[in-house]
């Protein structure tokens, strides 16, 4: 699991960037580019790129020193929590779902996503592959807003008694003794 938060750390800018524009383009891959490819620049992409943003500069600004590989940052941490971690997974399993399943439509008949368009080879094409596509979709970006949302609020509610544990727990993991606190004499 610290594999997976150092990496979803280090590269949050280059992974939100490609599901961005895999949400947006995705379909281009299996032939259903039609009226999101003209749209979704302009209704979606205005929302969603300021939502990736905002979490990626509060990642770049808390973890600097896994961002640029470095000395560790302001914070003395190195990488996500796992809780924050698994939220940035969720979020980015959100939107790549959500690219898999969005239907795309035209003027002319192959109206699909990825999916029913991978699944329509096998079973045919059916008005049911396309409501399931939809509802997956949906649940899918009701998935990427949890997960943004709980990353949102642990970068924004990170304490500092828990960023001291943090640190203490990343200098072990590199074998470094980590400091103590000192307590006046006759206070417990």
């Amino acid at each position: 699991m610290d594999t997976i938060a150092r990496i979803s750390t280090q590269y949050v800018l280059g992974i939100n960037a490609t599901l961005v524009l895999w949400l947006w383009a995705g379909r281009i891959l299996v032939g259903t580019a039609g009226w999101l490819l003209a749209f979704m620049p302009i209704l979606l992409l205005p929302w969603l790129i300021p939502l990736l943003l905002l979490t990626t500069v509060l990642t770049r600004r808390r973890y600097p020193a896994a961002v640029r590989g470095t000395t560790p940052g302001r914070h003395g941490m190195t990488m996500f929590s796992r809780p924050q971690a698994v939220a940035q997974l969720t979020a980015w399993a959100g939107l790549a779902g959500t690219g898999f399943f969005l239907v795309d439509s035209t003027d002319m008949p192959p109206e699909g996503s990825v999916f029913s368009r991978a699944l329509g080879l096998v079973l045919g094409d059916s008005g049911t592959l396309l409501t399931v596509s939809f509802v997956a979709s949906v649940v899918c970006a009701c998935v990427f807003a949890v997960g943004w949302l709980g990353l949102l609020v642990m970068l924004c509610t990170d304490s500092p008694r828990m960023t001291a544990t943090r640190r203490a727990l990343d200098e072990e993991a590199r074998g470094e003794e980590a400091p103590r606190e000192e307590t006046v004499s006759g206070t417990a």
